[in-house]
């Protein structure tokens, strides 16, 4: 599996989770986007 088809599994798995609860989501949103500029920087997914 690559790393975008794992990140959309989980995004959706997540979302549908985190549906209704803001303080939650804002938090999953500060967390991703620091795994996003990971990413981006060493080129190699991270888990969580």
């Amino acid at each position: 599996m690559t790393f975008r088809k794992v990140s959309e599994k989980q995004m959706k798995v997540l979302l549908k989770f985190l549906q209704g609860n803001y303080w939650l989501n804002s938090i999953f949103l500060i967390m991703a986007i620091k795994m996003i500029i990971c990413y981006l920087i060493t080129q190699e997914p991270l888990d969580f």
